[in-house]
This record gives structure tokens, sequence and C-alpha cells, in this order.
């Protein structure tokens, strides 16, 4: 009997509480506690005949995928977002086709499968393709000498599907290698094109059918980046969407939708040169839903790629500016800063094959297709000149695939999914357990309620929760109030740090102005003692035979008069109230801004520090006020439910608050100050000749010297120039807290009173929709019948909770284990 581990006994154990959730939702239906769904979506129940049978489906998907331990992450993305082309690039070979059309009529799955190096897609389920193939045969069927006007034959692809209808080809369950993948997947996205232009119902593309994940097409290969890595219990399986905007074909939204919420982790391909514009609008507002019924680990199992980063130029944002943009605004929190990857999949996709191709065969063939653009983008327009040379093939790959920057989602995303696939399998299935047990409660709960009450009775219930819906707007209203009373004193707290920087370096550049003249008129007497002739010798002074005490004594009174010393001769070439400091020495000039711009620089730091406590004392003042609004709101509406639904309560999450604070760099603000300038200065030397000579031998102070101009190099630093860049620094301060709190801070606080209010009211509207689901039941049955359905009810709502806090435990005990480290997969071209 093999060894069982802990994370087998927890497989069975959910395994186990997902079969007896399906049998507590089935009695449901049995029971006649499930209508058909409402006209009005805000008056749909929490079940209805619509909505159970998607339920019991994706508990299928779950079991399912945990009798493998499979981890499915979902690649989402519109269309020409680079979709297929980043599983291609994850992949490390070209395993689903690139077309300007739809390809992905069915969500098909990529399995990495190691040893498998040639690709392989099965179908297991390809029978109704097969009626359907027969079906079309029969309806495409033309009357006697016409043509069947509504087809388009001038496609060539449209073309070869009528031919195979015509053949009576039916489809295979197996086809092996790219190309043959490539054609079964063109044909069967033409198949649901002609079915759409069918009328007849025999044509209807039968997607009932491939509803669940056991259903779906599968592509096997080994993944080229996981080859080598340790092995796992579980495995990872990608699961390719179809776009919502694909083709103009609604059915793809409603599939899109099914199969993110049966999948154990989302990765959403954006299109960086359309963050801007509503193109993921669809794909955004999917992802949100994800994350309202997800529950705490929503942020976790939600990653971006922003596709075509390396179209970025010198005007774009920069990486970093992106990330924050995407999960804060675009995605509005749903998603971790650090899980937002700017990349090139174009550029990631070709290198990878490149490197997967060169560790396999050790050369390029140049006959594929795909060789070219990999040329073209690593060698340029000469590329034949180099590619067939394997090391500058090699080096060119390595170096495109750090361009593209695929290899940090690689490790980050892939391969720790890959090592910890039993976990994400147990985490998305229990916690898809728990949301559907916690909703079969509440759903049942109300059913018990209505039950016990007269009909005239649940219409005043209704009436009062209308009542609580309409009074959410008004807490909505309240909120939003707060919210501006925050912002404004955010606002207020990052103008009083401004000010505070203002007034500090003004006086910090006074202070240097001061010692600056110090030190200027100290050099200028200096100098000026060294190069003029001595008027006369004074053995009585003892200043005059030591300079340096000379100049040290001439500094203490230079502290309190900076003139001193100084000839009224002399006088233009010292200013002391000019804003301009001469230096001799460059080391000396260096020194002395480096001076400035480490008290600047610390003055500003402290700046940006006051700035980011007041944003996040702003944003834990907020924090608090929702919570007290949230409980407030949601009490109230409890205690009116609990009046008449005894035991019933609202679990609503608390928004996480994350406020992005100022990241700026205040390093590199302070401009270089420092001027080298020329003068002529006038110098003394002893006269040449008999004349200098003698007075040279005698050491005469005034005799026998001559003057001579000549050119000497100084230094200036002018105080105007760096208090301009210090102004320039800190309004670049301003500037920047002004953007985080314009363009994060504020729209993250409102997305957080966009997502609670939400799922708040929806909840309620959930209660609402189940009690008047109730309310039709009651009409149309006796007292017995109602009195069976309460016994029921009653029964199922305990066997209900029983299964929620089960899965509440085996949430506990999954958290218990820790997770696989991942280890670094070795570089493809030594994998060979």
């Amino acid at each position: 009997m093999p060894h069982s581990t802990p994370i087998d006994t927890l497989r069975e154990e959910a395994q186990r509480q997902i079969q007896l959730l399906k049998q507590v939702l089935q009695d449901m239906q049995a029971q006649g506690l499930i209508a058909p769904p409402a006209q009005e979506e805000k008056n749909r129940a929490t079940f209805d005949t619509d909505s159970l049978p998607k339920t019991l489906d994706m508990l299928d998907g779950e079991h399912h995928k945990l009798q493998n331990l499979e981890m499915v992450l979902a690649v989402v993305g519109t269309m020409k977002a680079g979709k297929s082309t980043s599983i291609n690039a994850i992949v490390g070979a070209e395993v689903l086709p690139n077309r300007n059309r739809p390809m992905t009529a069915l969500p098909t799955l990529i399995r990495h499968k190691p040893g498998v190096l040639r690709p392989r897609l099965v179908l297991q389920e390809v029978a109704p393709l097969n009626q359907l193939l027969k079906n079309l045969g029969k309806v495409l069927k033309p009357a006697k000498g016409q043509a069947p006007e509504d087809l388009n034959q001038s496609d060539p692809d449209m073309a070869e599907l009528l031919e195979q209808i015509r053949q009576k080809q039916p489809f295979q369950t197996a086809y092996e290698g790219e190309e043959a993948i490539f054609q079964f997947l063109k044909r069967l996205n033409d198949l649901v094109r002609l079915c759409f232009e069918q009328d007849d119902p025999r044509a209807a593309f039968p997607f009932d059918q491939y509803a669940g994940v056991n259903t779906l097409p599968v592509i096997e290969v080994e993944f080229s980046h996981l080859k080598n890595t340790s092995a796992t219990q579980g495995q990872l399986t990608l699961l390719d969407t179809p776009g919502p905007n694909e083709a103009g074909q609604q059915h793809l939204r409603h599939m899109l939708k099914d199969q993110l919420a049966k999948a154990s982790a989302v990765l959403a391909v954006l299109d960086y040169t359309q963050l801007k514009s509503d193109a993921d609008a669809d794909i955004r507002q999917e992802l949100e839903r994800i994350a309202e019924n997800t529950g705490k680990r929503a942020k976790e199992r939600i990653y971006a790629l922003v596709n075509k980063f390396d179209q970025k130029d010198r005007n774009s944002d920069d990486a970093d500016t992106v990330r924050t943009y995407v999960a804060q605004k675009l995605m509005k929190g749903n998603v971790l800063e650090d899980h937002v990857f700017p990349v090139s999949s174009r550029q990631g996709y070709l290198a990878s094959h490149a490197r997967n191709e060169l560790a396999r065969y050790k050369r390029l063939d140049l006959s594929q297709p795909w060789v070219e653009d990999f040329g073209n983008e690593a060698f340029g327009k000469r590329w034949e000149k180099y590619i067939d040379t394997p090391e500058k093939a090699q080096n060119c790959a390595d170096e495109l695939w750090e361009d593209s920057g695929f290899a940090i989602p690689l490790e980050k995303i892939i391969l720790q999914a890959h090592q910890n696939a039993a976990f994400h399998a147990l985490h998305s299935a229990i916690g898809k357990l728990e949301t559907t047990s916690k909703n079969a409660r509440d759903f049942l709960k109300a059913c018990v309620g209505a039950q016990e009450k007269s009909v005239q009775a649940l219409e005043n219930d209704i009436a009062a929760l209308q009542e609580n819906i309409d009074s959410i707007v008004q807490v909505i209203q309240n909120v939003e109030h707060s919210l501006a009373d925050e912002l404004n004193l955010m606002n207020k707290g990052v103008e009083v740090s401004i000010k505070e920087a203002i007034n500090e370096t003004n006086a910090a550049l006074e202070k240097y102005f001061k010692e600056g003249k110090r030190i200027e008129a100290a050099n200028l007497a200096h100098e000026k003692g060294s190069r003029k002739p001595r008027k006369k010798k004074d053995k009585g002074k003892a200043v005059d035979k030591l300079p340096a005490t000379r100049d040290l004594l001439l500094g203490f009174r230079l502290f309190f008069d900076p003139t001193a010393g100084q000839d009224s001769n002399d006088s233009q070439d010292f200013d002391p109230s000019s804003p301009v400091i001469e230096f001799k020495h460059i080391e000396e000039a260096r020194e002395f801004q480096q001076r400035i711009e480490d008290s600047i620089q610390q003055l500003m730091e402290a700046s940006q520090h006051k700035i980011n406590r007041s944003i996040q004392q702003g944003a834990e003042s907020f924090s608090s006020m929702l919570q007290s609004q949230r409980t407030d709101a949601i009490k109230k509406i409890s205690e009116s439910i609990n009046k008449n639904l005894e035991g019933f309560d609202i679990e609503i999450r608390q928004p996480q608050l994350e406020p992005e604070l100022l990241k700026t760099s205040v390093s590199s603000m302070l401009e270089e100050c420092i001027h080298e300038k020329t003068k002529t200065v006038t110098r003394h030397r002893r006269q040449k000749g008999v004349w200098g000579t003698v007075c040279r031998w005698f050491k005469t102070d005034d005799w026998g010297w001559e003057s001579y101009e000549d050119e000497e190099n100084y230094f200036q630093i002018d105080l105007r120039d760096i208090e301009r860049s210090t102004r320039k620094g800190i309004a670049v301060l301003k500037e920047s807290a002004d953007e985080v709190m314009q363009q994060e801070v504020q729209p993250q606080l409102e997305a957080v009173i966009e997502e609670f209010f939400d799922v708040f009211r929806q909840k309620v509207e959930h209660v609402r929709g189940d009690l008047m689901q109730n309310l039709q039941l009651l009409e149309s049955q006796d007292k017995a019948q109602q009195q069976a359905m309460l016994n029921n009810a009653l029964r199922m709502s305990r066997q209900a909770e029983g299964i929620q806090k089960d899965c509440a435990n085996l949430e506990t005990a999954l958290a218990a284990l820790p997770a696989v480290a991942p280890s670094q997969p070795a570089p493809i071209h030594e994998m060979a």
C-alpha cells in the first residue's frame, strides 16, 4: 500500500466534501427549491435553474483536478493582446497558432508532460463534433442545381472545412505535431463560425458538451523551461481561454466567465499600447468578480503580463509606473503590484523557441518560418549571415530572452506554480468549496425563514430588504464624504511638509552662504599674502614667520567679519554680498557642494518621510472609518433580516487597503553647480640680471622684484544655481506627491469603497431574490407541501453549514503545510 502524504489526506477529504456538497445542491433541486431565473439581474436568487448546473459543473471540475492535483492557470486576454504568443513563450515552442482571426473556439488545455518533446493534442469527447459534421452534411446540402449562397466559399480555410464535411471525414481523438494541431484548431474555429451562420437547430455547436474541464481538448508537451526541474506532487496545466471580443461571438463571454471560475489561478495578458483604452474592460470585469467570490486568497492567484512593453519609447511609462497603474488603477487593487510583469511575449517566444531548438539539435532549421522572425528580431536585416553560427545564435537568443523580461514571470509564476501545483489545486478547490457551501447555507436559511412565514409577512420582509438596499446608497454617500475629508487632510499634510522643506532649505543655504564667504575670504587673503612682495621684514611679529598660524587667526577674525584682512585696493576681488563663491582647488569646491547636497538631501528625505506618514495616517484613518461604517451597515441590515430570518448573517470580507507611498529618489535632484573659470593675476618674481642676483644675496623684501601677469584657473559655485536646483527638487517632490495622491491613493480608496459596497449590495440583493423565489413557491403550495419543504430545507441547511465548517478546517490544515521553495531550472542551452 503506497505511503499517504498530508496532501493525499487533504485531497481525499476535499473530494469527499465536494461529493457531499453536490448531494445537497442536487437535493435542493429535487425538493423543488430551485426555480427559473428572474428576468431582472437584481432579482436573481443565489441559485436558480441556470446557475445551479454551472455550480455543479464547477465542482465536478475541481474534483477532476484534485484527482491529479492539477493546477490550472487560465490565460486570458483580448484578441491581439498576445495571449497565444505568451503561452508559446512559456512552453518554448509554437503549440498554439497565431492568426489575425479568432483561434479559441473552445478553451484548450496545455499540460506540462515531461519527456513529450513533440506536442500532441488529445480530445476524448470527439463524438459530439463528429455528429455535428453529419448534421451539417444534411443542413448544407444545396437544392438541385443551386450553390449554397450563404457560405463564404472564397475563404480557403472554410473551403477546406466544407470539403471535409462533403467527404464525411470525422475528427480524430488525437493529433501529433505542431502542424496537425494547427490544422485541427483552425478547423474547429471555422466550424464554430460556420455553425453561427446557420439557422437550423441541427447545426448548433454543442458547447454544453464541453463545459467540463475533463471534456476539453488537451495539448500535452514538455515545457522547455521546466525540463530537469525536480519532480512534484501535482501537475501544471495552462488553459487557453477565448477572448470576449473575438469575432463578436457573444457565447465566448459566457465561456470566459465559466472557465475563469473553474481555474486555479489566472494570468491576464494586457496590451501595453492599449492600457488607457477600454479594450480589456471585459477581462477586468471578470477578474473583479473572481476576486469578489474567491475571498482572502483572490490576490494570490491573479497575475498580469503587460505585453508589447518593447514598444515603449522615452516618453512612455516605465516598468514601475506600469506596475503601479495596472495594479492600483486598472485592476482596482485586485492584483498585487509584484504580480504585474511588463514583457515582450514575441521576444520571449522567439528567444525560448530558439534556445530550445539549439539545446536539442545544436542548430536552427532555416526552413522553419519562425526562424526568420527570430533572425530579424535578434540580428536585424542581415540575419542570414550570422544565424548559421550556433554560438552567435545562442548568444543572441540569450540576450533576446533577457530583453523580453520573461525570465522574471517565468520564475515567479510558472516555476512556482509547477512546483506547488498540489497546493494550488487544493487552495483552489477548498476556496471554491467554502464559498459555495456558504452560498448554499445562506440560500437554505432564506428558504427556512420564508417557509415559516405567511405570504403577507414574506412580502413585508422583501419590502424591508428593498429599503435596506436603498439605504446602502446613503451609507455610500457618507463614506464618500469621509473620503473627501481624509484626502483633504492628506493634501494639507503634503503642503505643510513642502513648506517646511522650503523654509529649512532656505535656512541651510543661508548658513552655507556665510560659511562659503568665510572660506573664500580666507583663501583670498592667503593667496595675496603668498604672491605679493613683503613690504618690510618685522622680526617682532611671529605671525609673519608662521603663515599657518596667521591664516588660523585670520579665520577667527573672518568668522565675525568676512571683510577682515582686505585692503581697500582689493575690494574688486571680493564681494561679501555676492552669491558667487570662489575656490582655488576643485576638491575644495566639490567638498563644499557635497556638504550642501548632503544637508539638503537629508531635509528632503525627511520631507518625503513626512509626506508618506501623512498618506499612511490618512489611509489608516480612512480604513478605520470604513470598518466602522461597514460594521454599522452590516449590523443594521443583519438585525433587520434576523427579525424575520433566524440565525441569518452576512459575511463580507473587509477590503484590503495598501496605499501607494511616495518613492521619489531625491539623491539625484541636485545638479552640478561647480564651474571652472580662468582669470589674469599679477605675480611678483626676482628680476633677472646682476641687480636681481645681488638683491637675492641680501634677501631683500622690496628691492630687486618685478611684476608680471599670469593665467590662473579657479572654481566657482553660484549659490543661486544650488537654490534653483533645490527648488526644482522640491517641486519634483511636490509633483510626485500630488501624482501619488491623484493617480494612486485616491483611485485605490475609491476602488475599495466600490468593491465593498458592490459586494454588499449584491449579497443583500441575493437574499431578497431568494425570498422572492420562495414567495412564488409559497403561493403555489398547500400547507402540507410547505411543511415538507420546510423540513427538507432545515435538514439541508444543517448539512451545508457542517460542510462549510469542515471546509474552513481544511483551509486551516492546508495553510499549516509548508509550500515548496522553487528550485532554479538550468539554462535551456544546458538541458540538451
